[in-house]
């Protein structure tokens, strides 16, 4: 099929499945530890998102480390695969099939909302709402750990440096970590990419 998939919300849908029903696409390599790091040890009774999962490589993680773990993704056959990697491991996971941009209008009560991988597949003029919907999916107190794509060799600038971080600002988020790569270097899954990160906690208590 053809890559790179589109940056369209009518057309992402039927180009994931068709990815994803292709069993020679194992994903995108294991969790980077540069994210994994945020994770706060899981009390009981946590939750946690996996916003965009992809193969639910961060949706298992989760659940390994004892949060109760959703696996949000926009294709059903995605959700199948996250499923199915789960299961192997013998770790629950429940997956939900939908639009995050849509679902997020609706505020939901997460410990930890991770994001890895969802700004490159949208408009850039939806960035903004992305940001906010994970505001909203995040319950006081709570963590959110982001990681987006700046630039894709072959694919162009999404984002300057600086922008994603900006749309943080109006937000009740105190920034516990924030850095742009300046170079591309070679992702896990083969793409030369230059990504960014933020992680922040929301304002308030649990």
């Amino acid at each position: 099929m053809q890559w790179p998939p589109p940056v369209d919300l009518a057309e992402n849908p039927a180009w994931w499945d068709k990815f994803w029903d292709d069993a020679s696409h194992d994903g995108f390599g294991k969790p980077s530890e540069g994210l994994l790091q945020w994770i706060p040890a899981s009390a009981p009774g946590a939750t946690a998102v996996d916003v965009a999962s992809g193969n639910g490589r961060y949706a298992s993680e989760l659940s390994r480390r004892g949060y109760r773990t959703t696996a949000l993704e926009l294709s059903q056959a995605g959700a199948n695969r996250i499923a199915q990697a789960a299961s192997r491991l013998s770790l629950e996971v429940t997956t939900e099939v939908g639009d995050f941009l849509r679902l997020s209008e609706a505020p939901r009560a997460y410990d930890v909302v991770l994001c890895s991988g969802l700004l490159e597949e949208i408009p850039r003029d939806a960035y903004a709402a992305a940001v906010r919907g994970l505001y909203h999916w995040a319950a006081p107190g709570a963590i959110i750990i982001h990681r987006y794509c700046l630039e894709i060799t072959g694919r162009g600038v999404f984002a300057e440096n600086g922008h994603v971080p900006g749309l943080y600002d109006g937000l009740d988020w105190a920034i516990l970590h924030q850095e742009e790569l300046l170079t591309p270097k070679m992702s896990k899954g083969g793409f030369e990419i230059r990504h960014g990160t933020v992680v922040a906690r929301k304002g308030g208590s649990r």
